[in-house]
């Protein structure tokens, strides 16, 4: 004997043996992330539209799309070079770090030298511009290089006033280290401002391109309700890598019909 089931769950069962399309709702992932296949998939959707003048979009036209377009890529262009300068910068302030705790360690043994022990040196440490870190219990120029580029002029003061200006570590080497660490460390806050900038500009042009790119993909799925998809891919704004994403679905959607059949025979 047939078993009988609620009427909510033999529409369920019949609508399952009905495909319905996956909508276009569920493709936005499919738009490139990576800001440099982003602006690729772009460039050949802006060369496409150019081509299809009858598909409108009212609040933003193709030419000017083409200008967001080209904007993203000269702003990602430029953020990549100025975070390789950021980078660069960095490693000279490595250096020049290394060089700073070099002569740190040279003071410290010329004042244990003048006051015969490293315990009589430690309070003349701080007349140096050294700070003591309690963590790691070591006494340097401060950490914080804004603070670390200030100290140069109190450690050239206590050379003066211990004689030491004249040692191979004296005045001659410290003016010319704090010199080059101002220099790198200016070029390094300038950098930074500039790539703060940057990355503002592209989030606002990535954003922007992004959403046209999705209207561009529901304006489709309207005009070709049956190929949308297919036509999506020509058009290059989703990866063609999606069909196989796009294929599971359809899969997805099959189990689920045919399990829902055999339950309902059952």
């Amino acid at each position: 004997m047939k078993k009988q089931f609620s009427p909510a769950l033999e529409t369920a069962a019949a609508a399952s043996t009905t495909a319905t399309p996956v909508t276009i709702k569920a493709y936005k992932s499919l738009i490139p992330t990576k800001i440099a296949d982003l602006h690729a998939s772009a460039e050949r959707v802006s060369a496409h539209w150019a081509t299809v003048p009858s598909l409108v979009c009212f609040w933003k036209t193709q030419p000017a799309f083409a200008a967001n377009v080209t904007d993203l890529g000269a702003v990602a262009n430029k953020k990549a070079k100025d975070s390789s300068k950021t980078s660069t910068h960095s490693a000279t302030l490595k250096k020049l770090d290394a060089s700073v705790n070099k002569g740190v360690a040279k003071l410290k043994g010329y004042l244990e030298d003048k006051y015969d022990t490293k315990k009589a040196a430690i309070p003349h440490y701080s007349r140096f511009g050294m700070v003591h870190y309690s963590k790691s219990k070591s006494h340097i120029l401060p950490r914080d290089r804004e603070e670390r580029l200030k100290s140069f002029a109190v450690l050239l003061n206590g050379l003066k006033d211990d004689g030491f200006e004249t040692k191979e570590y004296g005045k001659a080497w410290w003016t010319a280290l704090a010199a080059d660490y101002k220099v790198a460390l200016d070029a390094s806050k300038d950098t930074r401002e500039v790539v703060s900038g940057s990355v503002g500009q592209k989030k606002v042009l990535e954003a922007e391109v992004r959403k046209v790119m999705q209207a561009l993909l529901k304006l489709l799925e309207g005009n070709y309700p049956d190929t949308y998809y297919n036509v999506a891919l020509e058009w290059g704004i989703v990866k063609s890598s999606a069909k196989t994403i796009v294929d599971s679905c359809w899969l997805i959607v099959d189990c689920e019909a045919f399990w829902l059949r055999i339950f309902y025979v059952l």
